[in-house]
């Protein structure tokens, strides 16, 4: 059996939700180190400007690292693209999932966009 590590990044947000600093404010983790996840499990909350958001597992492991679950750096904020989360999996169940290896789920809408 193989394994293999990935790093869960900031997605490329909906135009609906993303903010002009192309980035998001990081709430809380909803998983803890060691945590196993699978495909739908909500990774991280976060927010932009415009709304809340949870950024939700695409894959399968064991979360190894959270890169910001510290008090010192909660509510900064992190640019598209940027890693949240190290994680540990076994090979063979990594088929189908791709980076960034979440997806957002739109959990409170703030403020609505002007169109």
């Amino acid at each position: 059996m193989a394994f293999l590590w990935y790093l869960v990044s900031v997605p490329d947000l909906p135009h609906e939700v993303k903010d002009q600093f192309k980035a998001v404010e990081i709430v809380h983790y909803h998983t803890r180190e060691k945590q196993m996840v699978d495909v739908g499990t909500p990774i991280l909350r976060v927010k932009t400007w415009w709304a809340l958001l949870d950024l939700v597992s695409t894959g399968k492991g064991q979360i190894e690292k959270n890169l910001f679950d510290n008090p010192a750096v909660r509510g900064c904020r992190v640019s598209i693209g940027h890693p949240l989360s190290l994680v540990f999996a076994n090979a063979d169940e990594q088929v189908y999932a791709k980076p960034p290896y979440c997806e957002v789920r739109v959990v409170e809408i703030l403020k609505v966009k002007p169109q």
